[in-house]
């Protein structure tokens, strides 16, 4: 079985497939890639606009 784990092909799937729940985890709960759009949606991106 030590063998079988030390080819460097079986390890790199092993350690990429190790990350996949990682992944999942966070999708899950709540963070997403996405855009913003809109001038009230940047504020941080816009400081002129929130000026009275």
């Amino acid at each position: 079985m030590p063998r079988f784990f030390s080819k460097p092909v079986v390890r790199a799937i092993i350690g990429t497939a190790s990350w996949i729940p990682v992944i999942v985890f966070c999708l899950d709960h709540g963070y997403t890639l996405g855009s913003i759009s809109g001038r009230s949606m940047q504020p941080t991106f816009n400081p002129d606009s929130n000026k009275l």
